[in-house]
């Protein structure tokens, strides 16, 4: 093929075949367009290529300790439980009710609810669990491990122990079967804390891997190993140890 008169694309001509269609396509959105008048076929060389390095991992993990959850979302101080929380931490002189109540705001605060799905975990739990341990296993760090690992959803449904029994999340807040009460030491004085608390838990996943950077069989490796050693949830990995096993 002769050279195109225009600068723009001889340098396109120049990087194709220096790195072929899909590396230009990949760096180079801007110009898609323009690639795509000279090489018609480049986007399907390029959609196929992407397809065969992406893989679709669906696994199970399942508990092997008690899951302890604590949503950290009253750091936002607009947040409706923290707002509720700061009536009654202002007063001065708090009733035994106050401090119930306190109680009760603590641990709805810290469930994951999605409306659908009920109790869930992020997803963010799986790719950090994996990322823990990615260097150790595989020297593979834990920026590349959260750039080719992508959940397909945010939040994975939860099934548990009980679980027939909450139909909304406060069914979990007044039920003590769902807590535990836990005495913790802070700087030199011991407080006490409510926190949601799961028993025989477990929850299906989906994850999306790019096969370039890391393959399907040392990720089910780094996942079999971050679950049983690093665990899921508040306090793990005394609490929120699990296996995994994939479909």
């Amino acid at each position: 093929m002769s050279p195109h008169p225009d600068a723009k694309y001889r340098r396109a001509e120049q990087c194709i075949a220096r790195h072929g269609t899909a590396m230009y396509l990949n760096a180079m959105q801007r110009d898609t367009d323009l690639i795509l008048s000279l090489y018609p076929d480049a986007n399907r060389i390029t959609t196929h290529k992407e397809n065969e390095m992406t893989t679709e991992i669906k696994l199970t993990i399942t508990g092997t300790m008690s899951l302890l959850m604590n949503n950290p979302q009253v750091v936002d101080p607009f947040n409706k439980f923290k707002k509720e929380m700061v009536l009654i931490t202002n007063k001065k002189k708090k009733t035994e009710d106050d401090l119930l109540h306190l109680r009760k705001l603590e641990i709805a605060s810290k469930i994951y609810w999605e409306e659908g799905k009920g109790v869930c975990v992020p997803a963010s739990w799986l790719i950090a669990s994996v990322a823990a341990v990615a260097f150790k296993r595989s020297k593979i760090s834990k920026a590349t491990i959260r750039s080719c690992l992508t959940a397909t959803e945010d939040y994975f449904k939860l099934s548990y122990a009980g679980m027939g029994k909450v139909k909304k999340a406060d069914d979990i807040v007044l039920n003590e079967e769902f807590t535990k009460i836990m005495i913790l030491k802070q700087k030199d004085v011991k407080i006490c804390k409510a926190v949601p608390c799961f028993h025989n838990w477990s929850f299906n996943a989906t994850l999306t891997l790019d096969e370039e950077t890391i393959n399907r069989k040392e990720l089910q490796d780094l996942l079999e190993y971050s679950s049983k050693y690093v665990g899921f949830g508040d306090f793990r990995p005394t609490f929120g140890k699990a296996e995994a096993t994939f479909n």
